[in-house]
């Protein structure tokens, strides 16, 4: 339709207008003619065979998008999705009043989303830098700091 021009004429009803937009009326029809519509060069017609190249372009650029994300730096998201929910983890314990301190809760955290500690088994050495940690802070908070509260501010903590 590029390039096209339709006319309807210009019906107006003096009732339902002011004396100015009856003016305005009266100045637009003239003697009755017609208003002529052209669409311009930037619109077009919208053909249902380009609904299939539409969806395959948006594939292409949904695919770009996750192809440039992977490159970017997959542990880079990562790192910021593994902060991001740690620190939900601690904003959590804090509301609860159990846990430990960020810095210990996002250690524990990162460890349980790499693996290489199992959310279900909490048991760790006295000798481990996170146990000393947690049991730290459990003596600066005067709270009890034997290894059975250390364990189950761990178990708090995830």
């Amino acid at each position: 339709m590029k390039g096209s021009s339709f006319s309807f004429p210009l019906f107006l009803f003096p009732q339902d207008l002011s004396s100015s937009q009856i003016h305005t009326a009266q100045t637009l029809r003239g003697d009755g003619s017609k208003l002529t519509i052209i669409q311009d060069d930037d619109h077009y017609e919208h053909n249902d065979d380009d609904e299939i190249d539409a969806k395959s372009e948006l594939q292409t650029y949904l695919d770009d998008i996750a192809d440039a994300l992977k490159k970017h730096s997959e542990t880079k998201v990562d790192g910021i999705f593994n902060e991001k929910l740690s620190e939900m983890v601690y904003g959590s314990n804090m509301v609860e009043g159990v846990g430990s301190s960020l810095d210990i809760t996002s250690e524990l955290c990162r460890d349980i989303f790499a693996g290489v500690i199992d959310a279900d088994d909490v048991e760790i050495s006295d000798q481990d830098p996170i146990y000393k940690a947690v049991q730290m802070k459990l003596i600066e908070k005067c709270k009890p700091s034997a290894h059975e509260d250390v364990l189950r501010t761990l178990r708090e903590v995830v």
